[in-house]
């Protein structure tokens, strides 16, 4: 097998990146140097986004804590009202089962 010119290899991993320009020429080198600055030039401000999205989201969990706690307390208060609903509707049907029983009997 033929050993693969080290040149060849650059040209054409440069031809795959879009870079067709021969390795060394200044055309390629100032396309190089714009897009290695455009490059980080995009990362530095994606870094400051992403601090600032993180500072946000520290916020938002920390708002939230509170929220749950309300939340737990009032499900815990609405559950505690339906069994009082409940136990009283129950006593309630018990209490006109008894009424109705006893006019039954009144009238036998």
């Amino acid at each position: 097998p033929k050993a693969m010119d080290p040149d060849n290899d650059l040209a054409a991993r440069l031809r795959s990146l879009g870079y067709p320009e021969p390795p060394g020429s200044e055309v390629l080198i100032r396309r190089l140097l714009d897009d290695v600055l455009k490059t980080t030039t995009s990362y530095e401000k994606l870094q400051v986004q992403e601090e600032t999205l993180a500072r946000e989201l520290g916020d938002l969990q920390a708002a939230v804590v509170p929220l749950r706690k309300d939340n737990a307390r009032l499900v815990r208060e609405s559950n505690a009202l339906h069994q009082e609903m409940l136990r009283r509707s129950a006593a309630s049907v018990e209490g006109d089962a008894a009424a109705r029983e006893q006019h039954v009997e009144t009238r036998r």
